[in-house]
């Protein structure tokens, strides 16, 4: 259970960072951050996609968000 709580915080986390616009929010960033390895941000975007959030990554930009959240 507590895998699942630290994972759904850190997809939040990421959603919050997006938002706010305040940092450039790349993979680097948040692996770093959280200390994880590249492939759990990934899963994370991942996840977050499958969910219905139109977030993605891109070499330059960083991670954000494309389409609007309902």
């Amino acid at each position: 259970m507590f895998d699942f709580q630290t994972k759904f915080k850190r997809q939040i986390e990421i959603l919050g960072l997006c938002l706010s616009g305040n940092i450039k929010c790349d993979t680097n960033f948040l692996e770093s951050n959280y200390s994880v390895e590249p492939l759990t941000i990934k899963r994370d975007l991942q996840e977050l996609r499958a969910n219905g959030i139109d977030i993605h990554s891109s070499g330059n930009k960083g991670i954000e968000l494309t389409g609007k959240l309902s």
